[in-house]
């Protein structure tokens, strides 16, 4: 389910999401998971329940995280265990077609710190997504959001509506993102926003994105994005090259390496010339669950091995789910799940 003409796979989406974080990761988590959202809405074609890998007729999944201890041959919960890298303390809500409505996010505290709320059409398309902050027991809007689409379901506006001290030195501010499509319903053009920036989107013949064109309001290219496929259309290679004021060049490189089984097995850093600087290593089991990461540095050394192990419900979901690190057991993740 994997192969084939998909530009963007789940894994794969992951991988950007890891990027933006490590981009935007002085920015609030309810901002870290509005990008998520809206990237998930720009690529995925299944719902959601089938995008985070769960069966049956799902209606909400608390995750908690605590420490692994170990007892003779027996690992068991230790303490409540909160870090940012782990997907503990929260809660995601689903409808009965398989659509994420809300999601909360919990602080180390175990308070609630940030919300979300989506609002879908008989489609399942999101039309209108609220994001909110908690401090002090208070209820922040941080971002309200818009989505229209054209009769074919392509998202020709984002309406984004930025409320609150998270966003461009304390100002409100409301933003438009205007989307253009051939006739194929692939998207050509970009335009909107803050800054008067449009990007071009141009395709192969068999209707692969090959390259991204951002412009700034005067028309000068400043950032143009490079992509090379394998022959089952997946992405093994993104090129950016920014270009400043001055006319100078900043490039940076990513690879992927793919498995048989259509997932993304080795994402690489590069330098400019896309030699590798670094690469992470991922394998998954025939249910699409992560069993093993592995980071290596520059000189080809092994940094980090992590391994995964699952416990089960009747349905196939895992509900436990066991974090290694060099073999030894460091943290334990439990999912609730509620079902219709």
């Amino acid at each position: 389910m994997f192969v084939g003409q998909v530009l963007l796979n789940y894994n794969f989406l992951i991988c950007k999401i890891k990027e933006l974080v490590n981009r935007f990761s002085r920015l609030p988590a309810s901002l870290l998971l509005l990008l998520t959202i809206h990237w998930h809405n720009a690529f995925s074609q299944k719902n959601d329940l089938e995008e985070h890998n769960l069966n049956g007729s799902v209606k909400s999944v608390l995750y908690t995280s605590y420490k692994a201890v170990l007892q003779g041959d027996t690992i068991i919960k230790g303490q409540h265990q909160w870090e940012s890298n782990l997907r503990g303390d929260r809660l995601i809500i689903y409808n009965n077609k398989g659509y994420l409505i809300e999601e909360y996010d919990y602080n180390a505290s175990r308070q609630l710190a940030s919300f979300y709320r989506g609002i879908l059409d008989t489609n399942g398309r999101e039309y209108e997504g609220i994001m909110y902050d908690v401090e002090d027991n208070d209820t922040v809007l941080v971002s309200k959001t818009i989505f229209k689409y054209d009769d074919n379901g392509n998202q020709i506006l984002e309406h984004v509506e930025h409320h609150g001290h998270y966003i461009y030195e304390n100002e409100d501010s409301i933003l438009d993102y205007h989307f253009i499509y051939d006739n194929n319903n692939q998207k050509i053009k970009q335009y909107g926003g803050r800054y008067g920036w449009y990007t071009v989107y141009i395709y192969n013949k068999v209707g692969w994105l090959t390259e991204e064109q951002v412009y700034d309001s005067t028309n000068h290219l400043i950032i143009n994005k490079l992509y090379k496929y394998n022959k089952f259309g997946n992405r093994i290679e993104d090129k950016e090259v920014r270009i400043d004021s001055k006319g100078e060049k900043t490039t940076k490189c990513s690879q992927f390496k793919w498995s048989k089984k259509g997932y993304v097995s080795e994402y690489i850093e590069c330098d400019a010339n896309c030699k590798p600087l670094g690469r992470t290593l991922e394998d998954y089991d025939d249910l699409n669950r992560r069993i093993k990461y592995q980071e290596v540095n520059s000189y080809g050394e092994l940094v980090v091995t992590y391994t995964y192990s699952y416990k089960d419900d009747k349905y196939g979901n895992w509900v436990q789910q066991y974090v290694y690190r060099e073999g030894k057991p460091v943290y334990i993740i439990e999912r609730e799940i509620k079902y219709y």
